[in-house]
């Protein structure tokens, strides 16, 4: 028995903490100022952290200083709720019925997208929030797609229906008929990943055979997916004024008025019902019935509406709100509400009718799931198998599942780490404060236990995402529990033990921990999945220390902020450089805030943002004839052509499963997308790209750059020459777009010498390209950048009269060196000239932007856009309002200020939203030279002016210290000066 096993706590603990079918772990997923911070606040100052009149205006979850001034949420931060169900007068439903309520708000900014991820994986429900005027937006979207990747089960939030009543002065029926888009909209997008989901799993039911089908009749079953109000997962709420409604709250009060059955009542409550007062029965609306309220309108909307219109009165404000508060059975004294303002009063009003707190909470209790279910159901799609092979997968998830409760009995204790959080040490209790090393900042492990109990003194294993147990010496690390933590937002209180399904941060892994990691009590345990983003950094900034001294502090500080922010990645340029990766502005800033305050704690300077670019061609070289090795031996001849921009795409995206499958741990696995992809393309007549011999892809063997199988020639002094295929198709052989290579047909008598030869030199030949392949991919010959879409073959003459020179101590060793050495640069240089003379271009980043507007915007927003080299592709109108929301699609290298620009020029009215969206070929050529009579015409003898391309290219090659062809001297034979005199 392992050391891990023996410290594992056996005795059954009483408490909340230790009832998993009590315990509710959730996250808060909406657009960004979608009011999830304030919907928190109102859900936290029900167990007093926040007084009442102060909630949705403290945003307790924002604690930080940053969070505070942006008025944005920036990183996720959990607390955990208690809630006591209660009936309609206040008093609890059961003496013992109690709930905790695990709650993580998350940023709904796109540039802080992998907090979203880290919420989503330790949470078994979310509460997708979606506003009543904006709708569904880009973010919503994306937050939707990562919580049902991720096995989440949603609940809908449809917030501020109070702008509907005062911004927009829209009647009930027309409220009604938004709503009523918002959830057919929000379950368009569920359905939409639902489908994808399952023509993927038929994908991979079917493997690649082009002949393979499956049942496109088949329903797919997303009906517990989807949301509907008489199922009661979806609540009304204005979270700033603090109430909130589901229709079981109104059909448990109007099936006593109407005494009619609860359960049918709440079914008519939403759809095209009517009630008649006279008949004193719900009949169907028909088409021709236009006129008639739905039961909805008359029952729900009607009396809220009619509350907001104590607004419009001149006077008698407190009169109205008490006399309708007596109507419905709400006690509120005249003295409670004198001194407010009319909204005030309406508030204390509607905030003790229809309480958020109740509403929500009870839907949550209701509809998500407890943490025993829900680790049942995710555990399925989250354990990891080894190369992601999928032969024999059923059985082995199942009875890895089937040794789990998922209880805190459980022998063996598991639990996942999604991420490091950085707390003022002060925040921690006294005597633990020793925890963070005398430093003003502690780092805790932030995560949930999926089974078994873990307690304070535990020696846990940390296993990272590539750990095999089969292997149990690589990938794993061992750790123990210094201190166990409950946390409250910027608070924590210790804990001396935590049952499964508890959300807690962990003290003593930081140096075990690598961002996130399975957390098990044996090393038998297959980790977890690894988690997965929306999007990848792609805003790149050099940073250095003001004082040469402090460079090992800014080191320091560098590894702190990787291992405390999941999506910064870091990197070291050749020149010695550390370079900061973000996902946008905004995160560059606040990562550079934090490197600056509390990581480094030293003045950092930083450079303009460094643009990331692709070099590709656009025209196929039938036969470019290259250069020999040094001892002129081996003579290279390169052709060169392109894959289409979304081949090149789908490989990049697919590079994970590429690597597995190039990999010994994926043998026997292809990615049937990528093949079809590849066939497709090669099957195009203008394409000259052989799908049957792809030899290796790169840059590191796994990028959108394909190596095709080419041949080598032997030729002797007589003429006589032996020639054979160099390179197997083994990229195409594992995609299962070709069989296994046959064996060549023996040479001829006269031939068979030249055959030893080949055979002698072919290793060396392969090796040698394979590895200038792969350096010239990861740097183009342009600006150094990596290729992207291109096709190259290699073919080699060998001159069969210096093979003997090169013989062990033969006098070409001596004087030239390694031949092996002298391939891969003369292959390099080749390759690099056949790019060269292939109609290069520069490919580069463009960025999704939604933009919200009025009219009033409009001018300012299409002008920003355009002088950003940007382009729009949609544009709609919000239907019933004023706002339009604009797509649009920008250049990464134009688009630093664009969020600035547009608020100036739409006078504060436009707001943008960027995230990547896709490489784009510039088809300006950056080399152009005017030579036809036209071009001379429109450009001049000399073209004076840098085109786009070519002003991107020379400011990479600059940045980089390559040669850049400019003109230094404008005039060498008078003096000139370029002062501006003012």
């Amino acid at each position: 028995m392992s050391a891990a096993e023996e410290t594992t706590p056996q005795p059954r603990r009483k408490g909340l903490l230790y009832q998993p079918d009590r315990i509710r772990n959730m996250c808060i997923l909406a657009h960004v100022d979608h009011g999830k911070t304030t919907l928190s606040d109102y859900l936290i100052a029900s167990n007093g952290y926040v007084h009442p009149k102060l909630a949705g205006k403290q945003r307790y979850l924002d604690w930080r200083e940053e969070e505070q001034t942006r008025g944005i949420t920036m990183k996720s931060s959990s607390i955990a709720l208690l809630h006591v169900p209660r009936d309609d007068k206040g008093q609890p439903l059961e003496d013992d019925l109690k709930y905790i309520v695990n709650l993580i708000d998350s940023p709904g900014h796109v540039d802080f997208c992998s907090e979203v991820s880290s919420a989503a994986r330790l949470a078994d429900g979310a509460l997708l929030v979606v506003d009543a005027i904006e709708g569904v937006c880009v973010q919503t979207h994306a937050v939707v797609r990562q919580a049902l990747s991720e096995r989440v089960k949603l609940c809908l939030v449809i917030n501020k229906i109070d702008r509907l009543i005062g911004e927009l002065k829209f009647s009930p029926i027309e409220a009604y008929a938004r709503l009523v888009t918002i959830v057919h909209d929000v379950n368009n997008v569920v359905s939409s990943f639902a489908s994808e989901k399952y023509i993927e799993s038929a994908d991979l039911e079917g493997g690649d055979d082009d002949g393979a089908e499956f049942d496109v009749t088949r329903e797919i079953d997303d009906d517990d997916l989807l949301f509907s109000p008489s199922r009661g997962n979806v609540c009304f709420a204005c979270a700033l004024e603090g109430w909130a409604f589901r229709l079981n709250d109104f059909a448990k009060l109007y099936s006593k008025k109407l005494r009619c059955n609860e359960a049918s009542l709440l079914r008519a409550l939403w759809g095209p019902y009517t009630y008649s007062s006279k008949a004193k029965k719900v009949t169907k609306i028909k088409a021709d019935e236009g006129n008639k309220k739905p039961m909805f309108v008359q029952l729900v909307l009607d009396p809220i509406w009619q509350s907001y219109a104590i607004l419009d009165e001149s006077e008698g404000h407190a009169a109205a709100v008490v006399g309708l508060a007596s109507k419905l059975g709400i006690e509120i004294e005249p003295k409670e509400i004198q001194r407010q303002e009319p909204a005030g009063m309406l508030r204390a009003l509607l905030s003790r009718w229809l309480p958020l707190c109740d509403s929500v909470m009870g839907m949550v209790v209701e509809h998500l799931p407890d943490t025993v279910a829900g680790a049942r159901e995710r555990f399925r799609a989250l354990l990891s198998l080894p190369g992601g092979d999928l032969r024999g997968a059923d059985a082995e998830v199942e009875a890895t599942v089937s040794a789990f409760e998922f209880g805190p009995d459980d022998a063996e204790t598991v639990g996942f780490v999604s991420k490091m959080v950085a707390l003022p040490t002060e925040s921690l209790p006294a005597e633990h404060r020793g925890l963070a090393g005398g430093e003003e900042t502690a780092y805790l492990a932030f995560g949930r236990i999926f089974a078994g109990t873990l307690s304070v003194g535990q020696t846990v294993h940390v296993l990272s995402p590539s750990y095999d147990p089969s292997d149990p010496g690589r990938g794993r690390k061992e750790g123990k529990v210094a201190g166990l933590f409950l946390m409250k937002g910027r608070d924590v209180d210790a804990l001396p033990a935590a049952g499964a399904g508890n959300m807690v941060a962990i003290a003593g892994l930081g140096e075990a921990i690598h961002r996130s990691a399975t957390l098990s009590s044996t090393p038998t345990m297959r980790p977890l999945e690894p988690m997965t983003y929306q999007s990848a950094p792609i805003l790149r900034k050099a940073v250095e220390p003001k004082n040469p001294a402090d460079l090992q502090r800014l080191a320091r500080g560098l590894e702190l902020l990787y291992k405390a922010d999941p999506f910064v990645e870091i990197e070291s340029s050749k020149e010695g450089e550390h370079i900061v990766c973000a996902a946008g502005e905004v995160h560059m800033e606040s990562c550079i805030k934090e490197l600056r305050e509390s990581f480094a704690r030293c003045e950092i300077l930083t450079s303009p943002p460094l643009v990331t670019f692709r070099e590709t061609v656009r025209a196929t070289s039938l036969e470019h004839k290259g250069c020999k090795t040094q001892n002129g031996m081996c003579q290279f001849e390169v052709r060169t052509s392109f894959v289409p921009d979304d081949v090149a795409k789908l490989i990049s995206s697919e590079s994970h499963r590429l690597g597995l499958m190039v990999s010994a741990m994926g043998e026997g696995r292809g990615v049937p997308e990528v093949a079809r992809a590849l066939k497709a393309a090669a099957a195009d007549p203008s394409s000259r790209l052989d799908a049957a011999s792809v030899w290796s892809l790169g840059p590191e063997y796994v990028g959108p750059n394909l190596l095709c199988a080419g041949r080598v020639s032997v030729r002797s002094e007589s003429g006589e020459e032996a020639s054979s295929t160099i390179g197997s198709p083994a990229v195409s052989q594992r995609l299962g777009i070709s069989a296994a290579v046959e064996e060549e047909e023996a040479p001829s008598k006269g031939e068979e010498g030249l055959a030893g030869h080949l055979e002698s030199i072919s290793a060396v030949l392969e090796d040698g390209i394979k590895s200038a392949f792969q350096m010239v991919a990861a740097a183009g010959p342009m600006c150094d950048e990596p290729l992207f879409g291109v096709v190259v073959t290699v073919d080699v003459t060998v001159d069969a009269s210096k093979l003997s020179e090169y013989a062990d101590g033969g006098p070409a060793a001596a004087n030239f060196g390694p031949l092996s050495g002298q391939v891969i640069s003369a292959c390099r240089e080749s390759i690099r000239a056949a790019v060269m003379a292939s109609s290069p271009r520069l490919v580069e980043v463009y960025l999704r932007c939604e933009i919200l507007t009025t009219s009033a915007g409009l001018a300012g927003t299409y002008a920003s856009i355009g002088s950003r080299q940007g382009y729009v592709a949609k544009e709609d109108m919000r239907e019933g309002s004023d706002i339009f929301l604009i797509l649009a699609y920008l250049p990464l290298a134009d688009s630093f200020g664009f969020v600035d620009e547009l608020r100036k020029r739409s006078s504060g009215i436009s707001s943008a939203n960027l995230s990547f969206s896709h490489w784009s070929c510039n088809d300006e050529d950056p080399y152009f030279v005017p030579k036809t009579e036209e071009e001379r015409e429109e450009h001049g003898e000399v073209s004076q002016l840098k085109n786009r391309s070519r002003r991107l290219l020379d400011g990479v090659r600059k940045r980089k210290g390559l040669l850049v062809e400019e003109k230094l001297v404008a005039s060498a034979t008078k003096q000139r000066t370029l002062a501006k005199k003012v």
